[in-house]
Protein backbone atom coordinates (compact mmCIF):
# COMPACT_ATOMS: atom_id res chain seq x y z
CA UNK A 1 0.00 0.00 0.00
CA UNK A 2 1.22 3.54 -0.41
CA UNK A 3 2.62 5.46 2.81
CA UNK A 4 0.14 8.25 1.71
CA UNK A 5 -2.79 5.70 2.75
CA UNK A 6 -1.31 4.92 5.82
CA UNK A 7 -2.95 6.11 8.96
CA UNK A 8 -4.96 6.10 11.86
CA UNK A 9 -8.70 7.42 12.46
CA UNK A 10 -10.93 6.90 15.66
CA UNK A 11 -13.79 9.24 15.18
CA UNK A 12 -16.87 9.43 17.58
CA UNK A 13 -20.36 10.79 17.01
CA UNK A 14 -22.07 11.38 20.64
CA UNK A 15 -19.95 12.07 23.50
CA UNK A 16 -18.89 8.51 24.67
CA UNK A 17 -17.18 9.19 27.68
CA UNK A 18 -20.99 10.21 29.25
CA UNK A 19 -23.33 8.36 26.45
CA UNK A 20 -25.39 5.80 27.85
CA UNK A 21 -24.26 3.58 25.16
CA UNK A 22 -21.34 3.51 22.74
CA UNK A 23 -21.00 0.85 19.76
CA UNK A 24 -17.94 0.66 17.87
CA UNK A 25 -17.30 0.18 14.52
CA UNK A 26 -13.87 -1.72 13.38
CA UNK A 27 -13.89 -2.26 9.70
CA UNK A 28 -12.62 -5.19 8.11
CA UNK A 29 -9.30 -5.74 6.99
CA UNK A 30 -7.81 -3.88 3.22
CA UNK A 31 -9.68 -1.47 4.64
CA UNK A 32 -7.94 2.06 4.47
CA UNK A 33 -7.59 5.83 4.88
CA UNK A 34 -9.87 6.47 1.67
CA UNK A 35 -12.99 4.61 3.33
CA UNK A 36 -12.90 6.85 6.77
CA UNK A 37 -15.53 9.36 5.12
CA UNK A 38 -17.69 5.85 4.29
CA UNK A 39 -17.00 4.88 7.65
CA UNK A 40 -18.47 8.36 9.04
CA UNK A 41 -21.41 7.67 7.42
CA UNK A 42 -21.96 4.14 8.63
CA UNK A 43 -21.62 5.58 12.25
CA UNK A 44 -23.99 8.29 11.76
CA UNK A 45 -26.54 5.94 10.52
CA UNK A 46 -25.86 3.29 13.26
CA UNK A 47 -26.39 6.06 15.65
CA UNK A 48 -29.55 7.05 14.46
CA UNK A 49 -30.61 3.10 14.54
CA UNK A 50 -29.67 2.92 17.84
CA UNK A 51 -31.12 6.02 18.82
CA UNK A 52 -34.64 5.11 17.65
CA UNK A 53 -34.41 1.68 20.09
CA UNK A 54 -32.79 3.51 22.81
CA UNK A 55 -35.66 5.10 24.97
CA UNK A 56 -34.39 8.63 25.21
CA UNK A 57 -30.80 7.53 26.56
CA UNK A 58 -28.20 9.31 24.61
CA UNK A 59 -26.18 7.30 21.68
CA UNK A 60 -22.32 7.56 21.10
CA UNK A 61 -20.73 5.48 18.15
CA UNK A 62 -16.91 5.12 17.80
CA UNK A 63 -15.27 4.03 14.23
CA UNK A 64 -11.42 2.71 14.59
CA UNK A 65 -9.33 2.61 11.57
CA UNK A 66 -5.97 1.84 11.97
CA UNK A 67 -5.64 -1.34 14.10
CA UNK A 68 -2.75 -4.07 13.54
CA UNK A 69 -5.48 -6.48 11.38
CA UNK A 70 -4.20 -9.58 10.11
CA UNK A 71 -3.17 -9.12 7.33
CA UNK A 72 -4.84 -11.39 4.16
CA UNK A 73 -5.42 -11.20 0.44
CA UNK A 74 -8.92 -11.54 -0.95
CA UNK A 75 -8.23 -15.18 -1.86
CA UNK A 76 -7.32 -16.26 1.89
CA UNK A 77 -11.38 -15.40 2.47
CA UNK A 78 -12.36 -17.68 0.19
CA UNK A 79 -9.85 -20.80 1.59
CA UNK A 80 -10.74 -20.05 5.02
CA UNK A 81 -14.49 -20.58 4.23
CA UNK A 82 -14.16 -23.88 2.94
CA UNK A 83 -12.35 -24.98 6.15
CA UNK A 84 -15.12 -24.59 8.63
CA UNK A 85 -13.22 -21.58 10.73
Amino acid sequence: MPRRRLGRAIVAMGNPDTAAHTGILVPGTNTNMDAVPGQITRIGKLQSSAEQQSDGESVAMITWLGYDAPEASMTDFDSVGGTGR
